[in-house]
């Protein structure tokens, strides 16, 4: 797997260390810790079939999985 190579700009304010970084992963949340995503695999396992509806009112379809150790979700990038 090829390393990435990082530039620290100047005066951006905090940067995060490697091990934080390590923990960031993107999408949505409306700060409560519950999305569509992690909402239809509650009760699922991993690798279990799953739906939610975006925001858009458009339903995807995927499978439940965890990343980095975080909450299953719904991906549908299977």
């Amino acid at each position: 797997m090829k390393k990435l190579k990082l530039a620290v700009l100047n005066d951006i304010g905090e940067v995060l260390t490697r091990e934080e970084l390590k923990k960031v992963f993107g999408g949505e949340t409306s700060g409560s810790g519950s999305t569509p995503k992690i909402d239809a695999c509650k009760g699922k396992s991993s690798g279990s079939s799953c739906s939610f509806t975006d925001s858009n009112g458009a339903t995807s379809y995927g499978k439940c999985v965890s990343i980095y150790g975080g909450p299953l979700h719904c991906s549908d990038l299977n």
